[in-house]
């Protein structure tokens, strides 16, 4: 299954991240928050990385 389907079907699930996946995030997103702070993170707001995912996939498929 690609990576972006995975994504795509959670850019609506409302549970709580955890906070080993939150922090692994956090690090590939550097500066940028993934929650508003006023609530828990969610996997909904991890999909911030989908770009970044499909950036990296596509240099590797056009730059073997």
């Amino acid at each position: 299954m690609p990576i972006g389907s995975v994504f795509g079907r959670m850019r609506t699930c409302t549970d709580i991240l955890p906070w080993r996946i939150e922090g692994d995030v956090s690090a590939i997103v550097g500066d940028t928050s993934i929650s508003d702070g006023d609530r828990p993170a969610t996997y909904a707001d991890a999909t911030l990385i989908l770009p970044l995912c499909v950036g990296k996939l596509r240099a590797l498929w056009c730059h073997p």
